[in-house]
């Protein structure tokens, strides 16, 4: 029997352990199990069927998609895209935004964020951040950005770390500062008949019990700060938009 995320006896087993700072339980849950990664449960299954034989061709590209490795963390760590069924807490803050400015201009202020630029919005509260991140011993915002124009994955970009890149279309960065659990900045650039469209979205993924008091307790400072960065990225890009029509 195969148990995995999804599985209610999984979710059980997650929601008890995530939630309950201690947890009796009678001798009978005492089992041995035998972790086993996705791909050779695949290859095994494969194998076991009458119809699809399994060759070694067919186990590397099973095991090449489903542990493509993120930068700095195991491919088992969670990821924004995890679908809900998973069971896992998930605290999003999501925002849209359209704007009247080509999807270029708004992808170039998307991808110069950070370092020099700042975060478009609160600088205050960024910077008091980033010193509680150096007290605890995180990394800060001083470690800035390699390049301020142009972003690879694997990139540092103050206390975040670039995860995906999707030119002129999406910017995602994982979290590097101390948190109690994993959190993701998303943005996205899509074109629009008037424009461009803009999507950001703050995601959390909070650990034990430590992480929900976390998240509500940052909470009401995200109204300040990621509407004010939506709306300062928005406007930057109409302003870089209408530069070469004022010159003519």
């Amino acid at each position: 029997m195969v148990i995995g995320s999804g599985s209610a006896s999984f979710e059980m087993v997650r929601h008890l352990t995530e939630v309950l700072p201690v947890m009796p339980a009678p001798q009978w849950v005492l089992n041995h199990i035998q972790p086993i990664a996705v791909h050779d449960v695949l290859y095994y299954l494969l194998g076991a069927s009458p119809r699809f034989p399994c060759s070694p061709h067919v186990s590397h590209r099973i095991g090449s998609t489903s542990s493509r490795p993120c930068p700095g963390k195991s491919p088992a760590d969670p990821l924004p895209s995890d679908p809900n069924w998973a069971g896992r807490a998930v605290y999003t803050d999501e925002r849209t935004a359209h704007s009247t400015a080509p999807v270029t201009d708004l992808w170039h202020v998307v991808i110069t964020i950070g370092g020099d630029n700042g975060w478009y919005s609160t600088p205050i509260l960024w910077a008091i951040r980033g010193w509680i991140d150096k007290l605890v011993g995180g990394v800060g915002l001083a470690r800035g950005r390699r390049s301020s124009t142009t972003v690879h994955v694997g990139d540092a970009i103050d206390f975040w770390r670039v995860e995906a890149v999707t030119e002129g279309t999406l910017l995602r960065l994982r979290a590097e500062m101390k948190v109690p659990g994993h959190a993701w900045l998303e943005m996205r650039c899509e074109p629009h008949d008037t424009g461009s469209t803009y999507t950001q979205r703050a995601v959390f993924f909070p650990r034990g019990l430590a992480g929900r008091m976390y998240w509500w307790a940052v909470y009401p400072f995200h109204g300040l700060v990621f509407s004010g960065m939506q709306n300062r990225i928005v406007a930057l890009a109409e302003q870089r938009a209408a530069r070469p029509q004022q010159a003519m």
